[in-house]
């Protein structure tokens, strides 16, 4: 599974799966930049104030943004 999460990743990063992997630190990366961009969109701030990011992969990883959010699962009898 390991093997094949690394090649979307690569397929849709467009770069080798080696390229990749020496760029594990991707996912922390982008939680900077969206923290950033967060943070300069304060009340009082105007268009220029407001982040934008050169990351080269920032628009790419947009697809973790629903990685937190709860999915229906299996009904477990609970409730």
């Amino acid at each position: 599974m390991k093997a094949d999460a690394w090649r979307e990743i690569s397929a849709e990063m467009d770069v080798s799966v080696d390229q990749c992997r020496k760029k594990i630190p991707l996912l922390s990366s982008y939680r900077r930049e969206k923290g950033k961009l967060k943070n300069s969109m304060g009340s009082g701030k105007g268009r220029d104030d407001v982040y934008v990011s050169r990351w080269f992969a920032y628009d790419a990883f947009k697809f973790v943004e629903d990685r937190d959010v709860s999915r229906k699962g299996l009904n477990n009898g609970d409730g």
